[in-house]
């Protein structure tokens, strides 16, 4: 593999991992903004999820570590759903 070659992989895995981030984030931001509307708080859901305040912290700190598990279950107890779309607007190079 040439050395151009592998600064392309790198910059598709740091690409990769920007979105991941950013899908994170946005998770983070649409769960906070439906706590907000139906005023429970953070520590009211940590509860009704059964996990500690830490655990509920960690999610929102560390968005990658988030899984569609923790995002159903939050959805559940607030009587939401979360749903995926795709936006055709970001085209990236393959």
């Amino acid at each position: 593999m040439s050395d151009f070659d592998q600064l392309r992989a790198r910059l598709k895995q740091r690409s990769l991992a920007a979105e991941a981030e950013r899908l994170g984030i946005d998770t983070a931001e649409l769960i906070l903004e439906q706590l907000e509307r139906l005023g429970v708080s953070k520590s009211e859901l940590a509860k009704e999820l059964g996990w500690h305040e830490g655990q509920m912290l960690h999610l929102f700190f560390n968005t990658p570590d988030m899984t569609l598990q923790n995002l159903a279950e939050i959805g559940h107890v607030l009587g939401v759903r979360f749903v995926v779309t795709v936006d055709e607007g970001l085209v990236t190079e393959q």
